[in-house]
Order: structure tokens, then sequence, then C-alpha cells
């Protein structure tokens, strides 16, 4: 007596135990209903019956859409135990059968408020009725449908499933086709993929699939970058040809004392540094102050390194008034000397601009480079004007948007695309 007065207590207890500490979720039945129109568009109605037990405040549906899909929700309905339709209330989740989509791709609606009762394994019954367009994929032999049914991110297993699935008058299966297929005890995280290769029967035009720019609008596309790249080379040339660089190159036998004396040696050194490799740095600085020791404007001496990691000195010594020196002379030794000073070495130049920094190719950087632009045969090239380019700019910005807002899929590779074309055009300017 005393055991059965316990066991009926324990399960008394148990009883009474909220039902909230009991949460359990499951698909009792999921029956798919789909056919696939004559433009390849995919119409779902799914009927779901969720079994609740605990506080649930509703259910959830996520729809995984591929990149380039189309998706279109249509509607929702609760079903009674009659078999009666109710269509749910969107936009609000603050009441019963109201439903709303909490991201993109999320539906979520609500079947109990928060004082009421927790469900004590209630079945709910749920139509969702959904599109998906551009969903078919081409294999070059075939069209395929590789479609999951059943989303995989649920709370809990399906008992059993069913997908039923019809296709429009202009399509024919590869293979044996049954239309439907069914499975049983789902777990979470488990879908169901149905794959059926198609033939089309008839025109392909009124497909409407991820094919990219229609004909019109490649030969379009075609048309104008061509005469685009025709015109940049056609400027090209014209540029090149006025500049003498297409002209041919001195036959050897030509190039003797006299031709350098003429063509080279009757220019600066640091203008033939940077005329030789388009560039103005460290070489042509050596270059303009070997000059000047030449010329006997300046004395210079090395003092060898000191100890292990001691790095040879290089001395400069003023032998003429600063007046002597003119243009980049001038501010090059205003840079490397003192003011009043006649005698200057690389370990006083590193201790004053220690702090700040010193780059003496960029005391004779830009004179240097416009003596070498005098030497270029032809016109002066000006600047290209600012206003084509800048149009150039919006026009491809506007572009890229409107291929995002029509292929949000795309939005990475207009990202990347603008990303290398900003890169391009700092590195050519």
């Amino acid at each position: 007596m005393r055991r059965f007065t316990l066991t009926a207590l324990a399960v008394a207890i148990a009883s009474a135990s909220p039902a909230a500490a009991q949460r359990a979720l499951h698909w009792r039945a999921i029956d798919v209903d789909a056919r696939l129109d004559s433009s390849g568009t995919l119409h779902v109605s799914e009927r779901q019956t969720i079994v609740f037990t605990g506080d649930w405040n509703g259910g959830e549906r996520r729809f995984h859409i591929r990149p380039r899909e189309v998706f279109g929700f249509r509607s929702i309905h609760r079903v009674d135990s009659m078999g009666n339709r109710h269509p749910m209330q969107a936009g609000d989740l603050t009441v019963v059968d109201g439903y709303d989509f909490t991201s993109r791709h999320t539906l979520r609606w609500r079947s109990r408020l928060p004082q009421d009762p927790p469900f004590r394994d209630t079945p709910v019954t749920y139509v969702v009725e959904y599109r998906i367009g551009r969903l078919l994929r081409w294999t070059g032999e075939a069209y395929v449908l590789d479609h999951d049914f059943v989303f995989a991110d649920r709370s809990g297993p399906v008992e059993r499933l069913t997908v039923r699935l019809s296709l429009a008058e202009n399509w024919r299966p590869v293979r044996p086709f049954a239309g439907s297929w069914s499975a049983t005890n789902l777990p979470p995280g488990e879908g169901f993929v149905v794959r059926v290769p198609l033939q089309l029967q008839g025109a392909a035009e009124a497909l409407d699939l991820p094919d990219g720019a229609g004909r019109t609008g490649r030969i379009v596309m075609a048309v104008v970058l061509l005469v685009l790249m025709a015109s940049l080379g056609v400027r090209l040339y014209r540029r090149e040809r006025l500049t003498s660089r297409l002209d041919p190159l001195p036959p050897l036998e030509v190039i003797d004392r006299a031709w350098l004396d003429r063509h080279v040696f009757n220019q600066l050194p640091e203008v033939v540094g940077a005329a030789w490799d388009n560039s103005t740095n460290a070489p042509e600085v050596a270059a303009t102050l070997a000059r000047l020791v030449a010329d006997g404007r300046l004395s210079s001496r090395v003092e060898p390194a000191r100890g292990l990691f001691g790095q040879p000195t290089l001395h400069l010594t003023l032998l003429e008034p600063r007046s002597r020196f003119h243009g980049y002379e001038r501010t090059l030794v205003d840079a490397l000397f003192e003011t009043g000073a006649t005698e200057t070495d690389t370990d006083s130049i590193r201790r004053r601009y220690k702090r700040t920094g010193f780059d003496p190719a960029s005391k004779i950087r830009k004179p240097v480079e416009r003596v070498v632009a005098s030497l270029i045969p032809g016109p002066a090239q000006p600047k290209a004007p600012f206003a084509p380019t800048a149009a150039a700019l919006l026009a491809g910005v506007v572009l890229m948007g409107v291929g995002v807002q029509r292929e949000p899929a795309d939005a990475l590779v207009a990202l990347i695309g603008a990303g290398a074309a900003f890169v391009a055009y700092v590195v050519s300017v």
C-alpha cells in the first residue's frame, strides 16, 4: 500500500509539473504539392502538421534560396480540425495567427500568446504557399530541377514526408518519373532533395532562367566594348607615334662616340638615369652629387664603417657659395647642409631628420621629370580632362548598382570589380 501511495504521488508530481519544462516539437506530417510551370518557376503548397508540447510561441520556416533564384511568398493559412482554412494576419506577430518575415527568407508565425496555457501534445496544421523562379540549371544536356523540399534547420524530426511534383506540358523528364516521393522519420538537420533532369519541348525564349543579359543586351555591350577598345587603341597609337616610340631603333653600327656625345653625354647624368628607368630615386640623387663633385662645387670622402654593424659615413663639403647652385641643385644642397654650414655627413643628416624622415629624391624629382618630359619629341601631352573620367566613373557606379539590384548574388563580384578598377586607376595615374 505504501509503495502504491509513493508511485501515485510521483505520478501526480510529474503530471503537475509545468509543460514548459517538457518542451518538445515534431512534425507529424509534411505534404508538399509542387508544380513546375512552363517558364521554369516552381509553385509550392506545403502542408505541415506541427505537434507542440510546452510554451512554444509558434512556428518558423526558413527558405534557403540560392544565388540568382527568385523567391516569392504567396500565403499562409491555419487549417482547423474540420479542414477549413483560415488566412493569417500579415505583419503582426503579437496576435495568434499573425505572421511576418523576420529576415528576407525567414517566415515566423504565432500560435500561442505568452499568457496562454502551454501546449500539450497539440497538433496544429498550416499551409504555406510560395514560388521560386529561375530555379532550373542548364547542364549542357538537360535542364535540372534540384531542390530541397524540406527545411533542414528545424527543431524536431519529421515523422512522414510526401512530395508530389507535376510538370507543365513543355517539360519531359529524362528518366522514368513517378511524380511522387516519400520518406519517414527525418531527423533535424536532414533535408529531402529531389533532382529531376528535364528536356524542354518547344522554344526556350519564355523560360525564366539565370542566363544573364538577353541577346540584344549582350550585342549592345559587345559593340560598346569593341568601340571603346578601338578608340583607346587608336589614341594610344597616335600618342606613341608622336613621341617617336614607334620609330625603329638606330642600327648598332652607327652608335659610336660621336653619336653618344650628340644624344647621351650632352645630358645631365641624373636626367639620363631618370629617362632610362622612368623614375627618380636614390641613384639619380647620387648622380647629381657626383656631378657637383666633378664640377668642383662639392668635395666628398667616405669614412669606413666602425664596428661589426656600423655603416660607412659619407662626408660632403661645400667648395662654392650656395649662390653658385641653381634650381634643384640649391634645393638639394639646402636640405643636406644646415643653414650657414659648409660640411655635413650622413650621420648628422640622420639625426636632424630623425623625427620627420628625409627623402632626398623628393627634392629633385619633379624638376628632373620635367626635363625628361621636354626631351620627348612631339607636342606635350596634356592631362586627360577630368569630366570624361568622372562621367565614366558615375556611369560605372550606376550600372553596377542596377546590376546588383537585378541580381543581388552579383554584389560580391561587383564589389571586387570596383576595387580592381579603383586600384588600376590609382596605379595608372
